[in-house]
């Protein structure tokens, strides 16, 4: 708001393309602007669809539609296959989620971690000696001790961890060397692993990669 009058919507994205600030998470800076475009993008597409159906050509019409209808699933048909991590999703722009990695940001709330933690959970049986398997997290280490059962611990000191679980967002996911034995993955793009840090000696000889 600037006296009594309002902000122009993209006021905000184009002032951080110019100036460049520092933004952790830079989308998230925008979600306001989400709801008034999508009124502008609504009231847009109501007053073409208007124009269109008072047209009397059907066949230009039935074209209109058509193409709408195709550009509809471009959209809608990648929000699918990465589900339930809609937020990651990019255009054919960015091409797509793939053509983000290295570019753009990924899974920056790390809700992909849940899954590669449930996917531990399968490669690495809880042991039935009492003892626990150690796991270290690269994410709020609440997130790890809402999902894991007994027969794991998570611990903040990553080189004493049996397991590494991250998020491949802003490489974290690199901080650590090991097997990637759990890949939380969409369009063929990791956006989670569980990394095996146990000596050699200590892992099976054999094991699949388990992808969630």
């Amino acid at each position: 708001m600037m006296g009594s009058r309002l902000v122009p919507v993209p006021c905000p994205v184009l002032l951080a393309l110019i100036t460049n600030p520092p933004l952790y998470n830079g989308v998230r800076h925008f979600l306001f602007v989400v709801p008034p475009l999508v009124i502008l993008s609504a009231a847009g597409l109501y007053a073409v669809c208007t124009r269109v159906a008072a047209v009397s050509s059907v066949a230009a019409r039935r074209f209109f539609f058509a193409a709408f209808g195709a550009v509809l699933l471009l959209s809608a048909v990648p929000l699918v296959l990465i589900h339930p991590y809609g937020y990651v999703g990019y255009n054919i722009f960015a091409g797509g989620l793939s053509g983000a990695v290295g570019r753009w940001e990924m899974d920056y709330w790390s809700s992909s971690v849940k899954d590669a933690l449930v996917g531990l959970q399968q490669y690495a049986l809880p042991r039935d000696t009492g003892g626990e398997y150690r796991v270290a997290v690269c994410a709020e280490l609440v997130q790890a001790d809402a999902v894991l059962g007994p027969g794991f611990r998570v611990v903040a000191d990553w080189l004493q961890a049996d397991f590494f679980v991250s998020a491949t967002q802003m490489g974290c996911d690199a901080a650590m060397d090991g097997d990637v034995v759990v890949e939380v993955r969409r369009l063929g793009v990791p956006l989670a692993v569980v990394k095996d840090l146990r000596p050699v000696q200590d892992r099976p000889a054999e094991y699949p990669v388990i992808v969630r």
